[in-house]
């Protein structure tokens, strides 16, 4: 299947979803928000511990978190969380750091040696990635909200103004 069929595929399964505008909007929401915050192999969980307790759409937040994070704009999403961190935090992750940290990476001997390479970098890289992450996240996820909900609104008025 290609690309552009399995995009309108999923885009296809966003238009049937069924529910309040609020709870397909929220779930959308969430999806961006999470596709673009650079917590990857937490995602899915993520998504399945917040969206119940919200009230969102789960396979809405599900399918735009895949959309969103795709492998094609998932560096794009991680440069862009280290560029807005290094402006919020004072304490700044350098490209020479991330580089050497992916050196060490790929130089580690086994499985114990890349955690010992992953603890080295510290917290530092995670909260300069987490406080970017948020910073772009966060409206993104505001506007798709915002646009989701308006969009399902629209879908759903023809068919509550045809039942009376």
């Amino acid at each position: 299947m290609s690309l552009y069929r399995r995009l309108r595929y999923q885009l296809l399964r966003l238009r049937q979803l069924r529910g309040s505008p609020h709870s397909l909007a929220l779930g959308c929401a969430l999806g961006v928000f999470m596709g673009i915050m650079p917590v990857l192999p937490f995602r899915t969980l993520l998504i399945l511990l917040v969206a119940a307790p919200f009230g969102a759409n789960v396979i809405a937040a599900l399918v735009l978190g895949t959309l969103i994070a795709n492998p094609f704009v998932l560096a794009l999403w991680y440069s862009l969380a280290l560029a807005a961190g290094n402006l919020l935090v004072a304490n700044a992750v350098t490209w020479e750091r991330v580089s050497a940290m992916l050196d060490d990476f790929q130089q580690a001997a086994g499985f114990a040696d890349t955690l010992s390479s992953a603890a080295n970098v510290g917290w530092d890289l995670v909260v300069v990635l987490l406080a970017g992450g948020l910073l772009i996240a966060l409206p993104a996820g505001l506007a798709s909200y915002l646009l989701a909900h308006r969009y399902f609104s629209r879908r759903q008025a023809p068919a509550a103004g045809s039942e009376t």
